[in-house]
């Protein structure tokens, strides 16, 4: 008995050893911050989702009021700042603060080429002699997001009017040349496929070469620079593109070339989607969306971006369609002719495999078929040596392929607009198969579209109902951010009078995709820049307890995180806009004696599990620069290994915080002395303007052809970031900037750049939609 009850007392003390800390952890989480005023709060937000980070953090600072903070005064009397009652009661709160850039005078434009590193780089202020209470910075991801940004599009355009430009106008020319040849050599049915062929690529020729003169070294006089600009403006127009075309359409029939005509007009008034006359035999029911051709993003700022974008567009979207045993045999001719020797005694395939592979580690692989495994396809259902021309479209080895088609992976991302009136009775399996295709630098795959394209559906069958338009919210609640969950519901109910069922329903797709996106492996990010920069964002997806500043803990912070989130991927869409394929639905001088004021303590957000992806993504970065020989003459290389160091030096602050150790003295005021504006240099010798440091920016991601509208992710200017540490028994304000970014639909008849949205930003605010819903406990007036 006696034993007995000695076992049973050691079970209690046992439970009460095991539960106790637990408890004691819960109550932290409950009590550790004051009530947090002015957000959504959700049933969800007391659950703990920190990242891993291999320790425990021993962060650890009192709550201190803002009237007590010692630095706030000058805070705002440096950055003029009228705050409400409203907004210091919500700064007291929770900690931090975004306050529009129109509240600041401090954040005015200048001459510069990137607004928002240009003030970030005068917060800190200037020499250690005039370093001031208000000079305290604080590093946040979105800051080094936003350099990233900057980095990566001004490498990917430097490539693209240079060696992926001449690797382009070579490919073209060298398979049009084939194409011409393979047309007077050959008769009948097979001269029939060259023709069209040929027409295609002249096509793309035609897109390609539509531009100015290359652009002189110098100028004789301002004059002649002023009229080269000028022209530069208008010369790809329709009328040049069919005076080029009267170049290359002699051995063209005349059905042909009103063929080329026709899609011409098309696609330089890009406002249409319909038919196209030379792709349209391959499937009647799939149109072409002529939108996609208006040149945006980067790729407006001159002729020579306007046309490699239009070629590539053009190249990227044409699909040879493989249900179709006509699409078949030009597939199998247009292949053949790839990769023949030309005069040069070069194939045009060479080209091919520079532009492939350049894009494909910048963005990634191409989710339709290309030309390596169609060449493997057709060697192992036909053999190695088949190469007459006869012998490619004889309808016995063209029914061999048709018949073995299923050994082919299918696309997953639906790109196209398919036009079908029993569209009810399919669904987006059987779409998907019906848009299996060669083409031939076909659009790359990317998780967050392969995420929107699962949760979306036009007029097809589905299991649960989807809505034909996303929310951008659906990514980062499929990377596993909990918060942007929450409000899914809410924007099904508002968008698209979702019932609860409904909702339901496509709360257990979401979770299904979930799944899909945890599985994947680490190795796979990497794959590619784009990847791997998604991959960086989903650090952004936390909750954090008692053993983060208080700040963090705020609930508030979690709509801020998806608003980073959201911001940088808005960025990466739009540097990655041409390549990526879109879901459809359907320091001071020396000498100075005077003495040095007291150290001024900046602060970096102590989110390690993003620091440490940030590092790998600037690895991976200059690896595959390397291994690709890229920027070999440049200072890229440079700009990206002083980047990686700052980066390393952030991440080393970040983890002092978070284990409670020391920041030297002179740590901080490395930290204070920071400057990323030269991530925003060009790597070509230019003078910044009053436009050039612009940085909202916008981007299409879906295209919903069944109600007729687009979705656009875009970015405003940044917001002012205060926030309210005390790591260090220093209390303070620390000074940040911050991602301001906006969802919005608009009508397909016409794509938006981003000069239509930078008149809206810079020139009219009355002119911006409303911020989205999940935003609202941000927006403290």
């Amino acid at each position: 008995m006696v034993q007995r009850k000695i076992i049973w007392a050691i079970s209690i003390l046992v439970i009460i050893f095991v539960a106790l800390p637990l408890v004691v952890y819960k109550l932290c989480l409950s009590f550790s911050s004051k009530p947090v005023t002015n957000v959504v709060k959700t049933e969800m937000s007391s659950e703990l989702n920190e990242p891993n980070i291999g320790f425990v953090p021993n962060y650890s600072e009192e709550r201190v009021p803002l009237s007590a903070v010692a630095n706030y005064p000058a805070i705002k009397a440096k950055y003029s700042l009228n705050l409400s009652a409203a907004q210091e009661k919500a700064l007291d709160d929770n900690r931090f603060l975004l306050i529009d850039s129109g509240q600041v005078p401090f954040l005015q434009s200048g001459i510069n080429f990137d607004q928002w590193l240009a003030n970030s780089d005068s917060l800190g202020g200037g020499s250690i002699y005039d370093r001031q209470p208000a000079d305290t910075v604080l590093i946040n991801p979105d800051l080094v997001l936003h350099a990233y940004h900057k980095y990566f599009e001004l490498t990917l355009e430097q490539l693209e009017q240079h060696e992926l430009n001449q690797s382009l106008g070579e490919f073209l020319s060298g398979l049009h040349t084939n194409l011409a040849a393979a047309v007077a050599g050959s008769k009948g049915e097979v001269q029939q496929h060259y023709q069209r062929l040929e027409a295609q690529i002249v096509l793309a020729r035609v897109l390609f070469e539509n531009k100015n003169r290359v652009k002189p070294s110098y100028f004789s006089s301002p004059e002649e620079e002023q009229k080269y600009n000028e022209q530069d403006k208008t010369v790809d127009s329709l009328e040049n593109a069919n005076r080029i075309l009267a170049k290359y359409s002699q051995d063209l029939t005349p059905a042909l070339t009103a063929a080329i005509k026709s899609d011409l007009k098309d696609i330089y008034e890009a406002e249409m989607i319909g038919a196209s006359p030379l792709f349209t035999q391959y499937d009647k029911e799939i149109k072409t969306d002529y939108t996609q051709f208006t040149p945006r993003s980067h790729y407006t700022k001159n002729s020579v971006l306007r046309s490699y974008f239009r070629a590539m567009m053009y190249l990227g979207r044409s699909s040879y369609l493989l249900k179709s045993d006509l699409g078949l045999a030009d597939t199998n001719l247009l292949v053949k002719q790839m990769e023949l020797k030309g005069k040069n005694k070069i194939a045009p395939i060479e080209a091919w495999k520079t532009i492939t592979t350049v894009t494909n580690f910048y963005v990634g692989q191409s989710d339709d078929l290309t030309y390596t495994e169609w060449k493997d396809f057709v060697s192992k259902i036909l053999g190695v040596d088949l190469n007459s021309d006869e012998a490619l479209i004889s309808s016995a080895n063209i029914n061999k392929l048709a018949q073995s088609l299923d050994q082919l992976r299918l696309p997953k991302i639906l790109s196209d607009v398919i036009v079908d009136e029993n569209i009810a009775a399919r669904d987006k399996a059987d779409l998907l198969r019906q848009s299996l295709s060669f083409r031939v630098i076909g659009q790359k795959f990317s998780y967050d579209a392969w995420i929107l394209n699962d949760l979306t559906a036009g007029g097809e069958k589905t299991e649960v109902r989807l809505p034909s338009t996303p929310s951008a919210l659906f990514i980062p609640a499929a990377d596993g951010d909990s918060q942007a969950r929450k409000y899914v519901p809410e924007f099904l109910k508002r968008e698209f009078g979702f019932s609860p069922d409904d909702i339901i329903g496509f709360l257990t797709k979401l979770d299904q995709k979930k799944t899909d996106i945890a599985q994947v492996k680490e190795v796979d990010w990497f794959n590619s820049l784009g990847s791997s920069w998604l991959y960086v964002l989903s650090s952004l997806t936390h909750n954090y307890g008692p053993n983060y500043p208080l700040y963090m803990q705020a609930t508030s912070f979690l709509d801020k995180q998806i608003q980073t989130f959201l911001g940088s991927y808005t960025e990466l869409k739009h540097d990655t806009l041409l390549y990526a394929k879109q879901s459809y639905a359907e320091m001071g001088a020396g000498g100075d004696s005077r003495p040095i004021p007291p150290v001024v303590k900046g602060f970096v957000e102590p989110n390690l599990e993003f620091w440490h992806r940030f590092n790998n993504l600037l690895n991976r970065t200059d690896e595959l620069y390397q291994a690709n020989g890229l920027f070999t003459d440049s200072n890229a290389y440079d700009r990206l290994r002083q980047f990686k160091e700052m980066s390393l030096f952030f991440t080393s602050i970040a983890e002092k915080e978070l284990k409670g150790e020391a920041v030297s003295d002179d740590e901080y005021e490395t930290l204070r002395t920071t400057k990323l504006s030269f991530m925003a240099q060009p790597f070509e010798a230019l003078d910044p303007s009053e436009k050039s440091g612009q940085t909202a920016l916008i981007a299409d991601i879906h295209t919903d052809a069944l109600k007729g509208q687009i979705l656009y992710e875009a970015t405003a200017r940044p917001y002012l970031m205060l926030a309210v540490v005390a790591d260090d028994g220093s209390p303070r304000v620390v000074v940040g900037l911050a991602y301001n970014h906006y969802e919005l639909t608009d009508k397909i008849d016409r794509r938006l750049t981003d000069e239509d949205w930078q008149k809206s930003v810079y020139k009219d605010n009355n002119l911006l939609p409303e911020k989205n819903f999940w935003y609202d406990s941000l927006l403290i007036k």
